[in-house]
């Protein structure tokens, strides 16, 4: 990401397309939900086609507390229509796609793998690809609803972000789940990566771990999440507040 500029695409076809819902992007593929199904570019917007056309989409209006998914992972693509309780994948970029019933809720890209969790919100379960059907049983088994917000992976380590039970891990050899807050107070978070050697969450703190989630450093207190980027020799964050800005040094001096 850098300052500019932006460019409108005039290619995408807004005047028939409908509203757009949600995206994906892997590479030069962009992938774009909108009122008449999922939309596909190869190669980075200039051209467009439908790909995938849904007309059994949640509706906008109202609270219908079901809603859609695209994810883009390893050169395979799923969509979740919650709304339906369907389930779509190509590995094809979109020449061929499989449509299954699904009655799992949430589709979440930690970047390593995707991530679907129940109805209860207790069993999670990860995508190994291949086919739509091919998806295996983490081991969580949680007493009650995690409450999912999001998931991250670096380097065959799976991560949770869940607002009741705050950070969990489990790395390949681990049989099962643990939690990872150190002295971390449970925030709501929207994602988990690594950056420098550090792994952080987007919280309403800001926090960051350089031990794998032992011990934990919140510079942020009381700033809403917002969106973490780098540009040079600094990384930014952008809130509802303003921008801040910290050198690379290791240490998150906002």
């Amino acid at each position: 990401m850098n300052t500019g500029p932006w460019q409108l695409i005039p290619s995408f076809p807004n005047d028939t397309a409908g509203i757009v819902r949600t995206y994906a992007a892997e590479g030069e593929h962009l992938w774009v939900l909108a009122g008449k199904g999922l939309y596909h570019s190869s190669d980075a917007g200039y051209h467009w086609e439908l790909s995938l056309p849904l007309n059994n989409l949640p509706p906008l209006s109202g609270n219908p507390g079901k809603t859609v998914f695209v994810e883009a992972l390893h050169n395979e693509v799923v969509v979740l229509n919650e709304h339906a309780a369907k389930l779509y994948y190509t590995k094809d970029f979109g020449a061929n796609w499989e449509e299954i019933p699904w009655g799992y809720r949430t589709l979440s890209n930690s970047g390593e793998h995707l991530y679907c969790i129940d109805l209860a919100g207790r069993d999670l379960l990860r995508f190994e690809g291949g086919n739509a059907a091919n998806w295996s049983n983490t081991g969580l088994s949680s007493a009650r609803d995690i409450v999912l917000d999001g998931t991250g992976g670096y380097e065959g380590t799976a991560w949770l972000l869940s607002q009741y039970y705050g950070i969990m891990r489990k790395r390949p050899d681990d049989p099962t789940w643990q939690m990872s807050n150190g002295d971390l107070s449970l925030y709501k978070g929207e994602s988990i990566y690594y950056w420098d050697n550090h792994l952080l969450t987007s919280t309403r703190a800001q926090s960051f771990s350089s031990d794998n989630g032992v011990s934990w450093k919140q510079n942020l207190f009381n700033y809403p999440s917002g969106t973490v980027w780098r540009n040079g020799n600094y990384s930014y964050f952008s809130s509802r507040t303003g921008v801040l800005r910290c050198p690379d040094n290791q240490r998150f001096e906002w």
